[in-house]
């Protein structure tokens, strides 16, 4: 057996090193299942993970086929479950429906539509996820034997308790008849209550769990159950109940010592953590406390926290084991470092040689999982262990007048950044030696006012910007055409600037004939909230607003008394009233010239209306907004032929097909959902597009665009297109594009306002990004200002 392992195990190796799509899919799954030997149970689960293999890597074509010439030989139910479970993730749901209407029995049938279930969630599909699984309570109750019905609703009770459907948990567990069965199903959803940081929801759910054994008098058979109820009351804040269970509990209660653990650890209360993972005492619970930590650290996406914790795992079973599930965890969330990868080969090959039992069907998922590990056709890594980052801002509060005047510490808050240093945006010029970067950023002084400030960096040191000069500054009036604009947009300064630059072959910037710099566009923000533009005659050195009257703001708007409200104001755009998704200001943005030589705007467009928390179906907590004052804002679009004048153009207009509009006229919306990032995103703002390569597919050129996502705080997150209308979202996790910085970093709480070029160096290409850190660089968060991350490209 060994042998033959041996020989499985430098297959699985070559499917990962050597990315040889031959010795994948169909052919492996064949060549495997032919050298399994005689253990039937270890012989179906390496079928059962050929089938995902054949799916991921040769199509579902043809893992449908396998699946066909397998059905003699293997549970046809288990077979259709899976090639059920392949099209789900592969997003082919319309192929999921179909195989699992094949599935007989019943109880099989419906594990399978739990699995469509599941997978609508974690492709950000909320609401489809949510009717699914109450249509799968609805066929339980009505069809469901009466044998299986209690271990049916149970599982659906679990699998909706992952995904933190509270209201659907609630409904399945009151269908369960056996009490024990159903405080079992309570107390696990209490446990994702607690996770989910719902304390009240998790005391209800906790109590009614406890009701449901009023009569139910526990024994020492009932360990599991009194292990579960540990576990919810500590979710709860019930710490004192815990101790009521322990000593039906016995020694399973460290398992709920685990749980808490894991819980904690996820919602950041790590000291709190350690103290209940001290009290884990037998070996082989300290060694699944580990394994358990590895999978909640790299959810929450910190993966290399989650890398780390699966080395200290001394056992190979539950290294292999542990590393499958951090694989698939990764190939869903894309954030782990590609070390994980290496040394997956490694487990692998361990686990094909190991005597351990089941041990080569681990293997053998492990390898299925690493054949589907690389990024998804044009998205980016992502995760603060994939990128190189600062550990400190380069540029802070205070630090241009610090710079400038060689002082010791930052200067006050009277220095041009003194209040704020913010929303970075780069130019590459020169190549080779003579390459450098122009960093412009917004600086706010005390008095709140606000300048576009120029750096200099070498590209041969990132760390170490030079203050250049004062790119734009101005301070209201403003108001050409004698047009009626808010009041607030009279004291209009410059935020949020971004560059458009125009730059000869050598990479400076490029002249007219007569030896005059061709011009430079820097599209800003103003107080008012809409674009204005800046333009440069001097290289990139220096900007200013244009004296052509009908230039800024480039959106003009007007505002008018509120009908519904005495003595408050309205304001509406005024070449076009009936556009609704900017009514409420049309904020930052950013330009780039398409392949037609056409500029291209991206800019925050604001709806009028404010949601509130039930809008939102939100607790508090969720979102940084109050309830009731929850803005609205998506990205919008333009074109321009000349860069002054602009025309505004509908998601309708354009024919926009991409999901990431959702019919609001904007060309990109907040998916308002808890997606794969796992918050609540209900607001985009300060979009930068940077050229990006070609496309993986179709070979065309690829844009990236980076926006600021709101939850609980700002992420940096991105899109990609090769159409510049049609975007796409690339998977994040929790952290964002970067992740967040170690806990007292500058970043550790959020990021926002990124900007990236990709350049070609002596080693390779690479991506560079610079981005502001906790509360958008405003002085108050402390350590803060702005980062600058790189990551080499392996395309």
């Amino acid at each position: 057996m060994r042998a033959r392992r041996s020989t499985i195990a430098l297959t699985a190796f070559l499917l990962f090193s050597c990315s040889i799509p031959t010795l994948a899919g169909e052919h492996t799954a064949k060549q495997m299942i032919k050298n399994l030997g005689d253990d039937p149970g270890t012989e179906k689960t390496a079928a059962v993970a050929m089938i995902e293999a054949t799916a991921k890597i040769d199509g579902i074509e043809k893992a449908t086929a396998l699946v066909e010439r397998l059905k003699d030989r293997f549970p046809q139910e288990e077979l259709l479950e899976k090639l059920v479970a392949s099209c789900a993730d592969l997003g082919d749901f319309d192929c999921a429906y179909y195989q699992a209407t094949r599935i007989e029995p019943f109880n099989w049938r419906m594990r399978a539509m739990s699995q469509i279930a599941s997978a609508f969630a974690e492709d950000g599909e909320i609401s489809k996820s949510r009717a699914a699984f109450a249509y799968i309570l609805q066929a339980i109750a009505r069809d469901a034997p009466a044998n299986y019905r209690d271990q049916l609703t149970i599982g659906i009770l679990n699998s909706v308790a992952e995904f933190t459907f509270l209201d659907i948990g609630l409904n399945a567990a009151r269908l369960v008849a056996d009490p024990r069965k159903r405080a079992e199903g309570l107390f696990g959803l209490a446990l994702s209550a607690g996770r989910a940081k719902q304390v009240d929801e998790a005391a209800a759910i906790y109590q009614e769990a406890k009701q449901s054994l009023a009569s139910v008098e526990l024994t020492e058979k009932d360990s599991w159950l009194a292990t579960r109820a540990i576990a919810a009351a500590v979710a709860a804040g019930r710490n004192e109940d815990a101790e009521l269970y322990e000593t039906v509990a016995g020694a399973s209660k460290e398992w709920a010592y685990g749980q808490i653990t894991a819980m904690l650890y996820y919602i950041g209360h790590a000291s709190e953590a350690d103290t209940w993972a001290a009290r884990i005492q037998t070996p082989a619970r300290r060694t699944w406390l580990q394994s358990l930590l590895a999978e909640t650290h790299i959810k929450s996406g910190n993966c290399g926290d989650a890398l780390a914790k699966w080395k200290e795992i001394k056992s190979q079973s539950w290294s292999a084991a542990t590393l499958l599930h951090l694989t698939e965890e990764n190939n869903r969330r894309m954030c782990a470092d590609t070390a994980i990868f290496a040394d997956a080969a490694a487990a692998s090959w361990q686990a094909f040689n190991s005597e351990t039992p089941g041990a080569l069907a681990i293997g053998f998922q492990i390898a299925t999982a690493m054949a589907a590990a690389e990024p998804r056709p044009n998205s980016l890594w992502t995760g603060r262990t994939r990128w190189q980052c600062t550990a400190d801002p380069i540029i802070y509060p205070g630090w241009w007048d610090q710079a400038l005047n060689d002082l010791p510490t930052p200067a006050g808050l009277d220095s041009a950044d003194g209040r704020r240093a913010t929303a970075p945006t780069v130019v590459k010029l020169g190549k080779g030696s003579t390459s450098r970067y122009y960093l412009y950023y917004m600086g706010e002084s005390i008095a709140w006012r606000t300048r576009i400030l120029r750096v200099e960096i070498s590209s041969s040191d990132l760390k170490k910007p030079r203050p250049g000069n004062v790119a734009l500054e101005f301070f209201g009036p403003l108001e050409p055409n004698n047009r009626t604009y808010s009041r607030e947009y009279l004291r209009a300064g410059p935020y949020y600037g971004s560059v458009v630059e125009d730059l000869d072959v050598t990479g400076e910037p490029a002249k007219k004939a007569d030896g005059s710099f061709k011009p430079w566009f820097m599209y800003i923000a103003t107080a008012g909230n809409n674009p204005g533009v800046a333009v440069s005659t001097d290289g990139g050195l220096t900007f200013a607003l244009p004296t052509d009257l009908g230039v800024n703001p480039i959106f003009p708007f007007e505002v008018f008394p509120d009908p519904s409200a005495d003595g408050k104001w309205r304001r509406q755009p005024l070449e076009a009233k009936n556009k609704m998704y900017d009514q409420s200001g049309a904020g930052s943005a950013d330009a780039i010239r398409g392949e037609d030589g056409k500029l291209r705007m991206f800019y925050t467009a604001r709806m009028w209306n404010y949601l509130t928390l039930d809008d939102l179906g939100a607790k508090r907590g969720e979102i940084f907004h109050g309830d009731g004052n929850i803005p609205d804002h998506g990205i919008g679009y333009a074109e321009s032929s000349d860069g002054l004048h602009w025309n505004r153009r509908t998601s309708t207009s354009l024919g926009v097909t991409s999901s990431s509009a959702l019919g609001t006229g904007r060309i990109i919306d907040p998916r308002f959902r808890r997606g794969a990032p796992g918050e609540l995103e209900y607001t985009l703002t300060r979009p930068m597009v940077f050229k990006d390569g070609v496309d993986a597919v179709s070979g065309a050129a690829r844009y990236r665009m980076l926006v600021s996502s709101h939850s609980s705080t700002y992420r940096v997150r991105s899109l990609h297109s090769t159409d510049l209308i049609n975007w796409f979202w690339d998977l994040s996790p929790k952290g964002g594009l970067f992740g967040l910085g170690d806990k007292g970093r500058f970043d550790d709480q959020s990021t926002a306002y990124g900007d990236c070029l990709r350049e070609t160096t002596q080693t390779g290409d690479r991506y560079v990004c610079w981005y502001t850190g906790n509360r958008f660089g405003h002085y108050s968060a402390g350590k803060t200002g702005i980062g600058v991350c790189t990551m080499a490209i392996k395309e």
